[in-house]
């Protein structure tokens, strides 16, 4: 089906290109690679999103790697034609009169013939087409920011496999991920920074996952969680931490 898809990305970002995603597959195989932010910016229509779709999954490939998952609105119209038409035919006939006269007789004839005929026809068609319309609508989230520096035996090295951070993203959706794998940026001074965009206005919480669900809080030290400014993503966060 055609979707006309919209992406909102801050002047200045990393991300794209893009690839495109469809939960008919659980976001298996892209329908669509290497879009580019400019044309989500301006507006992509694609003709090849899969039958079904209801949510459409934008994956960023380059330096940044992230994704923002859309919810694709349907709307029904309905078109009605009817016709009808009417044919009414009529015939009568003169009537006829016969008078024959003898000197003692006299016999008189008269017929008169009446036909109609009245035909009704009645066609109604319906047609019923559907329209996919896709609106994409900026959620904001708060920006948390977490830095460390570079060099492992530093009192704030870089933050280990098994040390990972519990928060909701865009979805709506908690997530658990690991905090060497988010959204980081190399400083260029010893240090980096890695954010996430939580939504929900509760803050993120530091989790040994074990494989049990929920997983097991703990404390974050020696990092710290910075709240920031306002976000779409994380790549927004990036921006503001390192202007």
């Amino acid at each position: 089906m055609t979707t006309l898809i919209t992406l909102n990305i801050p002047v200045g970002g990393d991300a794209g290109p893009f690839n495109l995603y469809s939960n008919t597959d659980g976001y298996t195989v892209p329908f669509a690679t290497g879009i580019s932010a400019a044309a989500l910016t301006a507006g992509y229509t694609s003709t090849v999103v899969p039958n079904g779709t209801t949510i459409i999954r934008v994956v960023s490939t380059g330096v940044c790697t992230n994704y923002i998952d859309i919810t694709i609105n349907l709307i029904t119209t309905t078109t009605t034609t009817s016709s009808s038409s009417t044919t009414t035919t009529s015939t009568t006939a003169v009537p006829t009169t016969t008078t024959t006269s003898s000197s003692s007789t006299s016999t008189s004839t008269s017929t008169s013939t009446s036909t109609s005929t009245s035909t009704s026809t009645s066609t109604s068609t319906s047609t019923s087409s559907s329209t996919t319309t896709t609106t994409t609508t900026s959620i904001v989230g708060d920006c948390y920011t977490i830095t460390y520096e570079n060099d492992p035996g530093s009192p704030i090295p870089p933050p280990p496999s098994t040390l990972y951070v519990r928060y909701t993203n865009s979805s709506n959706v908690i997530v658990t991920e690991a905090i060497d794998s988010v959204v980081t940026v190399d400083n260029g001074n010893g240090t980096s920074t890695g954010a996430i965009c939580v939504y929900g206005g509760n803050p993120p919480v530091c989790v040994f996952d074990d494989g049990i669900d929920p997983p097991i809080p703990v404390s974050c030290n020696p990092y710290s969680w910075i709240l920031g400014g306002s976000c779409t993503s994380a790549f927004n966060c990036i921006s503001l931490a390192v202007e």
